[in-house]
């Protein structure tokens, strides 16, 4: 506790004069408690999620195990940290087993959650050529099977994969110019062109022979 000093005064007489006296008494007061100073909380550490399911679907189809694999990243797609990559994965399983128009689907579903899923696909065989193979299967594709727009998405997205970035470019500029306005065609499309800019960012700056 603090005392604040106050100045009050007295009047006192005497006989030949009349004095005034001056006495200081202490008040006493609580002193005003300051807020405390903020704590900084630091952000959580999140660890990494476990990827011992996407990475048996994987390995599932690298030994070409397509049905167990298929039915390995449709689980893992539904939900949870790994769903983007798991769609690509489930993606090529079905377009490899003739399921089109499920490919296509899963493609899209995957590019429009997280388009940098798609650089989690390996490029070893068996599954890097099984990919140049898939381009022609949707290119003949019956409309009855996959829509022409689901077949040239899908033939962009691998021609991207295959890093055939003009080719790409082209399909998703088809697939774009029929008002296809899904968040997959827009995220394709923006892929393609930072790849494209990339490219020429690099030839740029490579130095002259």
């Amino acid at each position: 506790m603090f005392s604040l000093v106050v100045p009050y005064y007295i009047d006192t007489w005497y006989p030949e004069s009349s004095v005034t006296t001056v006495y200081q008494a202490p008040i006493p007061y609580e002193p005003v408690a300051l807020p405390p100073d903020p704590v900084v909380i630091p952000p959580a550490v999140v660890p990494e999620p476990p990827r011992d399911d996407i990475d048996r679907a994987w390995s599932l189809l690298g030994q070409q195990e397509h049905e167990q694999a298929f039915g390995a990243f449709d689980a893992i797609g539904r939900a949870g940290p790994h769903a983007a990559e798991a769609r690509i994965g489930h993606a090529v399983v079905a377009a490899i087993t003739g399921r089109l128009a499920v490919g296509a689907r899963s493609m899209r579903d995957a590019i429009a959650l997280d388009a940098a899923a798609l650089h989690a696909l390996p490029q070893e065989p068996p599954v890097g050529d099984t990919l140049a193979d898939l381009v022609p299967r949707y290119e003949h594709a019956a409309e009855e099977i996959v829509t022409a727009n689901d077949a040239t998405f899908m033939i962009a997205a691998l021609l991207y994969l295959l890093g055939d970035l003009d080719g790409a470019q082209v399909r998703i500029l088809t697939v774009d110019e029929v008002g296809d306005d899904a968040a997959s065609t827009r995220n394709l499309r923006e892929r393609i062109e930072a790849a494209i800019e990339q490219r020429e960012a690099n030839a740029r700056s490579a130095p002259t022979p």
